[in-house]
Protein backbone atom coordinates (compact mmCIF):
# COMPACT_ATOMS: atom_id res chain seq x y z
CA UNK A 1 0.00 0.00 0.00
CA UNK A 2 1.53 3.31 -1.38
CA UNK A 3 1.54 6.24 1.51
CA UNK A 4 0.31 9.52 0.22
CA UNK A 5 1.39 12.81 2.24
CA UNK A 6 -0.63 15.84 2.29
CA UNK A 7 1.94 19.06 2.08
CA UNK A 8 1.89 20.91 5.35
CA UNK A 9 -0.11 24.29 5.02
CA UNK A 10 1.55 27.03 5.92
CA UNK A 11 0.92 28.49 9.25
CA UNK A 12 -0.07 32.25 9.40
CA UNK A 13 1.96 34.20 11.55
CA UNK A 14 -0.14 35.64 14.11
CA UNK A 15 1.70 38.28 15.69
CA UNK A 16 1.49 41.43 15.02
CA UNK A 17 4.63 43.37 12.76
CA UNK A 18 4.58 45.87 15.63
CA UNK A 19 4.55 43.45 18.15
CA UNK A 20 7.61 45.47 19.57
CA UNK A 21 5.81 48.89 19.94
CA UNK A 22 3.23 47.03 21.80
CA UNK A 23 5.25 45.38 23.84
CA UNK A 24 6.67 48.52 24.55
CA UNK A 25 3.58 50.15 25.46
CA UNK A 26 2.46 47.58 27.88
CA UNK A 27 5.56 48.01 29.54
CA UNK A 28 5.58 51.56 29.76
CA UNK A 29 1.64 51.13 30.63
CA UNK A 30 3.06 48.88 34.36
CA UNK A 31 5.53 51.03 35.00
CA UNK A 32 3.49 53.81 35.08
CA UNK A 33 0.87 51.55 37.33
CA UNK A 34 3.21 50.79 39.17
CA UNK A 35 4.88 54.26 39.93
CA UNK A 36 0.98 55.31 41.55
CA UNK A 37 1.04 52.35 43.46
CA UNK A 38 4.31 53.75 44.83
CA UNK A 39 2.86 57.23 45.11
CA UNK A 40 -0.43 55.68 47.36
CA UNK A 41 1.40 53.68 49.38
CA UNK A 42 3.59 56.80 50.19
CA UNK A 43 1.35 59.22 50.40
CA UNK A 44 -0.97 56.64 52.95
CA UNK A 45 2.20 55.99 55.35
CA UNK A 46 2.63 60.61 55.06
CA UNK A 47 -1.03 60.35 55.82
CA UNK A 48 -0.53 57.83 58.88
CA UNK A 49 1.88 59.65 60.34
CA UNK A 50 0.28 62.93 60.46
CA UNK A 51 -2.63 61.27 62.04
CA UNK A 52 -0.28 59.86 64.66
CA UNK A 53 1.79 62.97 65.53
CA UNK A 54 -2.27 65.29 65.40
CA UNK A 55 -3.13 62.34 67.81
CA UNK A 56 -0.23 61.90 70.32
CA UNK A 57 0.01 65.74 70.75
CA UNK A 58 -2.99 67.08 70.89
CA UNK A 59 -2.90 69.76 68.29
CA UNK A 60 -5.37 72.38 67.45
CA UNK A 61 -7.19 73.58 64.37
CA UNK A 62 -4.77 76.33 63.52
CA UNK A 63 -2.19 73.90 64.02
CA UNK A 64 -3.74 70.62 61.90
CA UNK A 65 -4.34 73.44 59.06
CA UNK A 66 -0.42 74.65 58.95
CA UNK A 67 0.37 70.68 58.81
CA UNK A 68 -2.33 69.99 56.20
CA UNK A 69 -0.49 73.04 54.29
CA UNK A 70 2.83 71.26 54.44
CA UNK A 71 0.98 67.75 52.79
CA UNK A 72 -0.46 69.80 50.25
CA UNK A 73 2.47 71.59 48.73
CA UNK A 74 4.38 68.34 48.97
CA UNK A 75 1.48 66.13 47.36
CA UNK A 76 3.19 65.87 43.80
CA UNK A 77 7.00 66.10 44.89
CA UNK A 78 8.79 63.52 43.44
CA UNK A 79 12.72 63.90 43.89
CA UNK A 80 12.71 63.47 47.99
CA UNK A 81 16.46 64.39 49.57
CA UNK A 82 17.91 61.65 52.48
CA UNK A 83 18.07 64.02 55.79
CA UNK A 84 20.41 63.13 58.83
CA UNK A 85 19.86 64.94 61.89
CA UNK A 86 22.37 64.45 64.42
CA UNK A 87 21.45 64.51 68.09
CA UNK A 88 25.13 63.90 69.71
CA UNK A 89 28.28 64.41 69.15
CA UNK A 90 30.13 62.67 71.78
CA UNK A 91 29.61 59.62 70.50
CA UNK A 92 28.22 60.72 66.91
CA UNK A 93 24.94 59.78 66.67
CA UNK A 94 21.78 60.34 64.56
CA UNK A 95 18.60 61.10 65.59
CA UNK A 96 15.63 58.03 65.64
CA UNK A 97 12.03 57.36 64.91
CA UNK A 98 11.23 61.09 66.56
CA UNK A 99 12.66 62.85 64.32
CA UNK A 100 12.22 60.72 61.31
CA UNK A 101 8.30 60.35 60.96
CA UNK A 102 8.90 64.81 61.26
CA UNK A 103 11.14 64.21 58.10
CA UNK A 104 9.23 62.19 56.12
CA UNK A 105 6.28 64.67 56.34
CA UNK A 106 8.42 67.42 55.82
CA UNK A 107 9.07 65.94 52.24
CA UNK A 108 12.38 64.54 53.12
CA UNK A 109 13.84 60.72 53.81
CA UNK A 110 15.44 60.19 57.32
CA UNK A 111 18.59 58.38 57.63
CA UNK A 112 19.49 56.93 61.37
CA UNK A 113 22.73 55.07 60.37
CA UNK A 114 26.51 55.97 59.03
CA UNK A 115 27.25 59.03 57.37
CA UNK A 116 30.04 57.77 55.50
CA UNK A 117 27.52 55.01 54.42
CA UNK A 118 24.49 56.42 53.60
CA UNK A 119 26.03 60.12 52.06
CA UNK A 120 22.78 62.33 53.11
CA UNK A 121 21.60 65.35 50.50
CA UNK A 122 21.09 66.72 53.63
CA UNK A 123 22.70 67.06 57.38
CA UNK A 124 21.31 68.89 60.03
CA UNK A 125 23.20 69.54 63.16
CA UNK A 126 20.66 69.76 65.89
CA UNK A 127 21.76 68.91 69.55
CA UNK A 128 20.03 68.10 72.35
CA UNK A 129 19.42 70.43 74.75
CA UNK A 130 21.76 73.23 72.80
CA UNK A 131 20.78 76.36 71.69
CA UNK A 132 22.01 77.25 67.95
CA UNK A 133 25.15 79.51 69.45
CA UNK A 134 26.26 76.64 71.83
CA UNK A 135 26.03 74.53 68.66
CA UNK A 136 28.09 76.79 66.58
CA UNK A 137 31.04 76.34 69.43
CA UNK A 138 30.85 72.44 68.75
CA UNK A 139 30.48 72.43 65.16
CA UNK A 140 34.59 72.21 65.20
CA UNK A 141 34.30 68.75 66.42
CA UNK A 142 31.56 67.29 63.72
CA UNK A 143 33.98 68.82 60.72
CA UNK A 144 37.13 67.17 62.44
CA UNK A 145 35.54 63.70 61.87
CA UNK A 146 37.59 62.06 59.41
CA UNK A 147 35.81 62.03 55.70
CA UNK A 148 33.33 64.41 56.72
CA UNK A 149 34.08 67.05 54.31
CA UNK A 150 33.92 64.47 51.35
CA UNK A 151 30.01 63.63 52.00
CA UNK A 152 27.80 65.30 49.24
CA UNK A 153 25.85 67.86 52.00
CA UNK A 154 28.62 69.42 53.00
CA UNK A 155 30.05 69.50 49.01
CA UNK A 156 26.52 70.71 48.24
CA UNK A 157 26.67 73.64 50.66
CA UNK A 158 23.55 71.33 52.56
CA UNK A 159 24.94 71.52 56.25
CA UNK A 160 22.63 73.18 58.60
CA UNK A 161 22.25 74.05 62.10
CA UNK A 162 19.39 73.97 63.92
CA UNK A 163 18.12 75.11 67.65
CA UNK A 164 17.71 71.84 69.64
CA UNK A 165 16.68 73.10 72.58
CA UNK A 166 13.83 75.57 71.58
CA UNK A 167 12.38 73.92 68.99
CA UNK A 168 13.22 70.49 68.91
CA UNK A 169 13.05 67.09 70.86
CA UNK A 170 9.94 68.52 72.97
CA UNK A 171 6.46 66.92 72.79
CA UNK A 172 3.38 68.65 72.44
CA UNK A 173 2.01 71.41 69.99
CA UNK A 174 5.80 72.59 69.42
CA UNK A 175 6.08 69.83 67.16
CA UNK A 176 4.69 71.86 64.37
CA UNK A 177 7.16 74.64 64.42
CA UNK A 178 9.65 71.40 64.21
CA UNK A 179 8.13 70.84 61.30
CA UNK A 180 7.82 73.96 59.41
CA UNK A 181 11.72 74.60 60.06
CA UNK A 182 12.19 71.41 59.32
CA UNK A 183 10.26 71.90 56.16
CA UNK A 184 11.90 75.34 55.11
CA UNK A 185 15.38 72.99 55.59
CA UNK A 186 14.85 70.30 53.18
CA UNK A 187 12.72 72.26 50.30
CA UNK A 188 13.09 75.92 50.77
CA UNK A 189 11.77 76.46 47.28
CA UNK A 190 8.30 75.47 48.48
CA UNK A 191 8.43 76.81 52.32
CA UNK A 192 9.35 80.18 53.93
CA UNK A 193 7.78 80.15 56.99
CA UNK A 194 10.69 83.17 58.94
CA UNK A 195 12.69 80.31 61.29
CA UNK A 196 15.42 81.34 59.42
CA UNK A 197 18.04 82.67 61.66
CA UNK A 198 16.13 81.86 65.02
CA UNK A 199 15.26 78.60 64.63
CA UNK A 200 17.92 77.27 61.99
CA UNK A 201 21.14 78.53 59.83
CA UNK A 202 22.62 77.73 57.19
CA UNK A 203 26.53 76.36 58.13
CA UNK A 204 29.03 77.43 55.09
CA UNK A 205 32.09 75.35 55.21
Amino acid sequence: MKLTTRPMKKVRNIMPRNYTFLAAQIIFRLKCEIAVICARFTTTMVNATIISLISATGLSEEQEDRINIIQHKLKFLENKLTVACIDSLQPLSLAGTELSELIQVAGGIAVSTDLQTTDPDVIILMLRGFSMDQTLKEVGTLLNQPGFSDLKAVKNNRLYIADGEKYFYQPGPMIVDSLEILAEIINPKQFIFGYEGEGWMKFQV
